[in-house]
């Protein structure tokens, strides 16, 4: 979960910010621009969401990380214990969402097709 929030904090997310479709109030987004020390982001998280909640972006980015390497729904299920819902969710993400995840795996260096050298 933490190379997730790390690569998440380190993006630029006023790239987002005009075509995020989404009204985001009490400078929610302000907040998510800003860089965060690992510490300080780890706390913010454990802060704004559940354990469940944290868990699930967790097992989504693990999906993800599972669909760019071709693996089977099965595969990913048996691995991950994430719904073939959630799966199906994350791989439609993948192809027509925003390219969320694919610049987060850009950060990570993850190449499409494998593990990679994470920061």
């Amino acid at each position: 979960m933490g190379e997730v929030l790390e690569a998440y904090f380190k993006t630029d997310f006023r790239y987002f910010a005009p075509s995020f479709p989404y009204q985001l109030t009490g400078g929610f987004e302000t907040a998510l621009y800003q860089p965060f020390p690992w510490g300080e982001c780890a706390a913010f998280f454990e802060d704004l969401c559940t354990i469940n909640e944290l868990l699930s972006l967790s097992q989504r980015f693990e999906v993800a990380k599972m669909l760019r390497e071709k693996k089977t729904y099965l595969d990913i299920a048996e691995k991950t214990g994430a719904s073939t819902a959630t799966i199906s969710r994350v791989n439609r993400s993948l192809n027509y969402g925003s390219d969320g995840y694919e610049k987060v795996f850009e950060r990570l260096q993850i190449p499409e097709g494998g593990e990679g050298q994470q920061e």
